[in-house]
Formats: structure tokens, sequence, C-alpha cells
């Protein structure tokens, strides 16, 4: 999700959830279920791309109205934490034991490096023989989801304060001019 819904984006919110309880079509998989962790680090370089994405489109267009724009220096993660969008990232995740557990906190820290906060929230199977009765997993507070929704709902009132930027009504970019120029090439085959 982004927020405003019109106007250059200033706030990114990505949600993902993993691991699922054994699908009965699924013999070979385990009995407990699909780790959590097993998809993470998959989904945390989506998020990464997006989010180096978002607040380089967000350079361009600050660049474009002729305000300095900061572009990405020796240090990534710096960089990332100090431009706009804010980049948030919410895991919901299915943990079937401690090693899978520490797999996906450390994800969560790895993602922590390529977006304003990522959030966590584990839980797991009571035990092998009721893999669909759950109990919540404690994780660390610096990924806690709780925390991390603090702090992503502070950066939304702020935004909210400073109110919507809106965008011109005609799209710039290289986009809009390759569409424009094809639209010529169109007319003169035509015409």
């Amino acid at each position: 999700m982004t927020y405003p819904n019109t106007g250059v984006v200033k706030f990114t919110l990505e949600v993902k959830a993993v691991g699922t309880p054994r699908h009965p079509l699924s013999p070979r998989q385990k009995a407990i279920g699909r780790p959590g962790s097993a998809d993470l680090a998959k989904r945390v370089k989506e998020v990464a791309f997006k989010t180096i994405d978002l607040k380089a489109e967000y350079g361009r267009i600050m660049a474009s109205r002729g305000q300095p724009a900061s572009a990405p220096g020796g240090n990534l993660t710096t960089w990332l934490h100090t431009v706009p969008p804010r980049a948030y990232l919410f895991i919901a995740a299915r943990v079937v034991n401690k090693t899978d557990l520490d797999a996906t906190v450390a994800f969560a820290h790895i993602a922590s490096q390529v977006v304003d906060g990522a959030g966590l929230f584990c839980f797991g199977p009571t035990s092998e023989t009721a893999p669909t009765t759950y109990r919540k997993v404690a994780v660390p507070p610096e990924v806690s989801i709780d925390r991390v929704l603090d702090r992503a709902c502070q950066d939304l009132l702020e935004l909210q304060r400073e109110g919507v930027e809106e965008v011109a009504a005609e799209a710039e970019g290289p986009a809009a001019a390759a569409e424009e120029a094809l639209g010529r090439v169109d007319h003169d085959q035509t015409g």
C-alpha cells in the first residue's frame, strides 16, 4: 500500500505472510508444514528492489521539479534510510522450530537494512502432533511488529500533517515521451 493514493508517494507498506501447515495433497512435505523462513530470502529481495525503485523515482520526480535529489552514494543502506518515501515491511510468520525462528528473525534484520522498518509477528504450532494449534512466539524488540507498527503510524501522522502534493496532470518522464513519440509515428504512418 502507498500513501497518499494520489500525488507523490511518501509512504509504502508491504505485508508478507509466510509458512503454512502441511497441505493434504503434498505427500513429501513434513507433517509440521512449511517453515516460515523458507521463502523469506526471495521476499526480502523483492521488497529491496521495490524500495530502491520507489526511492529512486521519488528522487527523479524531485529533480524534474528542480529540487535537490539525493543519489545513492557509497552506502546504499544509509541512502535508503534517508530519502523518501518511508518504506515498511510487516511479516507474519508461522515458524516450525527454533532454527526456523532464528532464520526468520535474521531475515527481518536483513530487511531492516533496506526498509525503514521491518516488523515481525511469529506464531507456531504447539507441537508436531497439533500442527494447526498455535501459540505466539517472541521476537527481538527491534523487529517486534508492535514497535515497528507504532513507528509507521507516527510517520503517517507526520505525513498527514504535511499534506498531499499534487502531481502534474500530464505525466513527465521517459515513458510519457516514448508514448508521445509512438503516437507521432502512428499518426505519420496513417496520415
